[in-house]
């Protein structure tokens, strides 16, 4: 499980039943209604927005469900981070299998 708060909401991930590979996610403001928002506009965006996140996701787990999905390269113009967080794990995951005990804190 994990959480995140900041001035104006909370969200709380965890494992459970019911969502896509078992992840639940709950979010709760800490807001006025018809101060800070307007219920029915609030309600109508965050439906469409979740509908669309769904929609994404699932598909998304169809496609590498397919017997015919192949894993291609990442993007470079979209997913360096993704590249270089790959290449640090795999060189630390190497050092430490081969015996080097380097400290992970070294590369905060």
């Amino acid at each position: 499980m994990s959480a995140t708060c900041s001035v104006d909401r909370s969200i709380l991930k965890r494992d459970g039943r019911g969502a896509v590979n078992g992840r639940v996610d709950r979010t709760d403001w800490d807001a006025v209604e018809g101060v800070d928002y307007n219920l029915d506009e609030l309600t109508h965006v965050w439906t469409e927005t979740n509908d669309q996140d769904r929609r994404i996701v699932e598909e998304n787990a169809f496609g590498i469900h397919s017997p015919a999905y192949e894993p291609g390269p990442y993007s470079e113009l979209h997913e360096g981070g993704v590249m270089q967080f790959v290449e640090w794990y795999s060189n630390f995951m190497v050092n430490r299998l081969q015996g080097e005990q380097s400290k992970l804190s070294a590369v905060a």
